[in-house]
C-alpha cells in the first residue's frame, strides 16, 4: 500500500490493454464518490468529473468524466496535448448499479480488493480499494 491517503486516478498501458485505474485509499472518498454517483443516477447532475472530487490526485491521466447514457462506452479524448489520456465514460443504468454495488461492498466489508467495471474497445477501468 502506498503512503498517500488520496485517491489516485491513473492511466497506463498494461499487459491486458489500456487501463484507467481508480486507486482508492479511504472510506471517506468512497462515501463522497457514492453520493456523487447517486446524484448522477437520479438526474441531479449530468456529468461527474472524478478529478474534481476532494482528496483526488491524477497521475498519467488528463481527465475522467462519467455521463449517464443509454449504453455504456468509454471514449478517449485526444484533441490536443492538454487532453491526452482524458476519458469520457458514458454509463447506462445497469453499469451505474454495478458501480454502486462495488462501492457499497468496499464500504460495508472494509476489505481491500478491486473490480473491473469496464472492459471494451481496448480500455479497462479498474476500481481498486487499498491495494
Amino acid at each position: 500500500m502506498r503512503n498517500s491517503s488520496n485517491t489516485i486516478i491513473d492511466f497506463y498501458e498494461g499487459a491486458y490493454g489500456s487501463t484507467v485505474r481508480i486507486d482508492i485509499q479511504t472510506v471517506k472518498w468512497l462515501g463522497l464518490f457514492l453520493d456523487s454517483i447517486l446524484l448522477l443516477k437520479n438526474g441531479f447532475i449530468h456529468e461527474l468529473d472524478l478529478l474534481s472530487l476532494s482528496d483526488t490526485e491524477k497521475d498519467e491521466i488528463g481527465g475522467l468524466k462519467l455521463i449517464l447514457g443509454t449504453q455504456t462506452k468509454m471514449s478517449r479524448i485526444s484533441s490536443n496535448q492538454l487532453e491526452f489520456n482524458s476519458f469520457i465514460w458514458i454509463v447506462d443504468t445497469e453499469t451505474i448499479e454495478r458501480i454502486i454495488d462495488a462501492t457499497n461492498n468496499f464500504i460495508v466489508r472494509g476489505e481491500s480488493g478491486h473490480y473491473y467495471l469496464y472492459e471494451d474497445n481496448g480500455i479497462i477501468l479498474e476500481f481498486a480499494y487499498k491495494e
